[in-house]
């Protein structure tokens, strides 16, 4: 008799083992194709504001700008603006790259340091392009990446990091000293 319960119990916690790994493990692929999804949709978001801002500044003529605020996810591993296209470098939760990219009527260039979190971008116009880059306060200083100190700077080697100061609130140069 003892034997049938416990037959029968360890029947039952088999029969709940079976039907419940295999639904934590579609929960599990859900819950990350849906976060791929949400990070998705933030990043043309984004890339919608950036596009539309820069159609506007390029309409209202050379010297106009605005400031747009956007919050970057921790998965863009990088944006870049070929010409009128803005192309950002996603990585999603399986560890691949995806590239989510965006047409403009308007020629753009700039380099946005991918910083998660807040970031506050000056969008200017230049007559027959847009620059696109990000907001600095005057004087303030930070390292440099290595895409942005490819330069040939006196005391620096091509490829290696630099110091670089925030001029006139809206740009970073390379120090010269």
């Amino acid at each position: 008799m003892k034997t049938q319960a416990a037959t029968e119990y360890i029947m039952i916690v088999g029969f709940v083992i079976v039907i419940l790994i295999p639904g934590i493990y579609l929960y599990m692929r859900y819950s990350q194709e849906s976060q791929d999804s949400v990070i998705n949709a933030k990043v043309d978001s984004i890339t919608n504001e950036i596009v539309k801002a820069a159609e506007q500044v390029y309409t209202y003529g050379e010297g106009s700008q605005t400031t747009l605020s956007i919050d970057l996810p921790k998965n863009i591993v990088g944006i870049s603006f070929q010409n009128n296209e803005i192309v950002f470098t996603v990585i999603n939760s399986k560890g691949g790259m995806s590239e989510i990219a965006k047409v403009a009527n308007v020629n753009m260039l700039g380099e946005i340091t991918l910083i998660p979190g807040t970031t506050k971008l000056n969008i200017k116009s230049f007559g027959n392009y847009v620059s696109v880059f990000v907001e600095c306060a005057n004087n303030a200083g930070r390292c440099g990446f290595d895409f942005e100190c490819s330069k040939n700077i006196e005391g620096y080697q091509q490829g290696q990091l630099c110091l670089m100061t925030c001029n006139n609130n809206n740009q970073w140069d390379y120090n010269e000293e």
